[in-house]
């Protein structure tokens, strides 16, 4: 298996399953920008995308599994069971949440990790691993999503 982050080089994950993790960091463009920092948040978007399509096209070539899972995906989306229930409220805005590089509250931190938590396990038994029982905590009961 590998993981896969549109930001960091693909490497190996576990030898035992010919499968691939992608996340989807997506940027939002910034309507007050102008000029080159324009021009750099769509090439980036863009490269993203292409990223991610030539990743689909790669694990369909070679046979292998892939599961792919956006800080924007919708529960709805997975066919795989749910047992864990998450709230739009405070999940949409994650979606557009600051990507600077100051350091994220508790709180965001606590959403933040069990939603790529919760989006990525959805992924994994709906495309992947799909014998896996559905998981009934949440890895930080304190911030449900």
């Amino acid at each position: 298996m590998k993981a896969t982050s549109p930001g960091v080089a693909r490497e190996p994950f576990g030898k035992r399953c010919g499968s691939t993790l992608l996340d989807g960091r997506r940027s939002q463009f910034a309507l007050a920008k102008t000029g080159d920092a324009r021009a750099l948040d769509i090439a980036t978007d863009q490269s993203r995308g292409l990223r991610k399509r030539l990743l689909h096209v790669e694990c369909q070539a070679s046979g292998r599994k892939y599961a792919y899972a956006g800080i924007d995906s919708s529960p709805q989306d997975y066919p795989a069971p749910r047992l864990l229930k998450s709230n739009a409220a405070v999940t949409d805005p994650l979606a557009r949440l600051r990507t600077r590089l100051n350091p994220f509250s508790e709180e965001e931190q606590g959403h933040l990790i069990n939603w790529g938590w919760y989006v990525m396990d959805l992924a994994m038994r709906s495309y992947g691993v799909s014998d896996e029982v559905a998981p009934q905590a949440w890895p930080l009961p304190d911030w449900p999503p």
